[in-house]
């Protein structure tokens, strides 16, 4: 039988053109379709509300009533949680039944590595940050960790007069974008400041190790002296702006830590527990604490700088919590209170 080449090369190149339509289709199909936020993801943000709404009000009483927006930056993508009032270049993504959010989503325009919580959405207060591996964080503990000290940064920014007071402390020097609050000139090198400073650190972390003990009040009192003298040798700006990084970051990472306290009775999620890089909080908690401890014993601030002030914050708090038990109370009298610090 004669074959009929004509033919043959004609269905040949018909299967192509299906073949390269159907490609084309689904090329364009995912070039258009809606991006998706990873299971894992939602669960994380689901446990840290969870988490807030459970043992947050113990912590610091009115936190569960501050919106919890979160904006996830991915590499593509960002995606925008629990916001009231979205601005207009977000489209609605899905009303998620495992956050209890409406979903919003927009190409990506903050750092996939950020960190941070300012009004980054309609001039709300919202916590932006990036994929766990894309963070410091990097594990899921640490990062629903994360997320709540963000979440004290909005409880610390819900007052409608606290971007004016914060303004007040007059130490912008003329910069707008916040980034003052960074790169403030504190005398980080100065040789006396340094070592009155690690008086103070060593001073907090004795009268730490005799927290419960009857000579504790009197190590207080000595802790007080030292960082009275610390404070003595810097400006008044100077004094201003460190009192302020205590207020704002310190006594959030001390809220890191009283979560963790508060966590020992608290039960994650099955979801979250089967994460490969799930640690247990009581774990945890006891590595958290010792790392914050070392970081106050051994960082000297003319290395490690404005960063001194977390783990110093931490302790400062639970210092307070012993020897003055209501100091929350001045703390958060009239919308936060600037200069209970100084």
């Amino acid at each position: 039988m004669a074959f009929n080449w004509k033919k043959e090369n004609n269905m040949n190149r018909r299967t192509r053109n299906i073949f390269v339509l159907l490609i084309t289709s689904l090329l364009g199909w995912q070039l258009f379709a809606n991006p998706e936020v990873r299971m894992e993801d939602k669960w994380r943000i689901r446990e840290a509300l969870e988490i807030r709404n459970t043992v947050g009000e113990s912590i610091w009483k009115g936190i569960s009533d501050v919106p919890f927006a979160i904006l996830l930056v991915t590499d593509t993508h960002e995606f925008l949680f629990h916001h009231p009032y979205p601005s207009n270049d977000f489209a609605l993504l899905e009303k998620d039944p495992i956050t209890g959010s409406d979903i919003y989503f927009r190409k990506t325009q903050f750092s996939i590595h950020f960190e941070a919580t300012f009004p980054a959405v309609n001039g709300l207060s919202c916590v932006v940050i990036g994929l766990p591996e894309n963070t410091q964080s990097k594990t899921t503990s640490r990062w629903i960790l994360t997320l709540l000290h963000e979440n004290f940064h909005q409880f610390q920014a819900r007052h409608p007069e606290h971007y004016k007071a914060v303004n007040a402390l007059d130490l912008s020097k003329g910069d707008a974008s916040g980034m003052w609050q960074l790169n403030y000139g504190f005398p980080y090198e100065d040789e006396k400041v340094n070592e009155l400073y690690e008086s103070y650190t060593q001073t907090l972390i004795t009268c730490y190790e005799y927290l419960e003990s009857p000579k504790g009040q009197a190590y207080y009192d000595q802790y007080q002296k030292a960082r009275e003298h610390f404070l003595q040798a810097v400006s008044q700006e100077d004094r201003k702006y460190w009192s302020f990084q205590l207020w704002k970051e310190g006594i959030a990472r001390y809220t890191e830590y009283r979560y963790l306290m508060a966590l020992a009775s608290y039960t994650p999620s099955n979801e979250l527990k089967n994460l490969k890089d799930f640690t247990p909080f009581e774990e945890l908690t006891v590595t958290f604490i010792q790392n914050q401890l070392d970081r106050i014993r051994d960082w000297k601030l003319s290395d490690q700088q404005r960063i001194v002030v977390y783990s110093l914050g931490m302790g400062e708090g639970i210092l307070m919590d012993r020897f003055e038990p209501s100091w929350q109370e001045s703390y958060t009298e009239k919308g936060m209170n600037l200069s209970y610090f100084e």
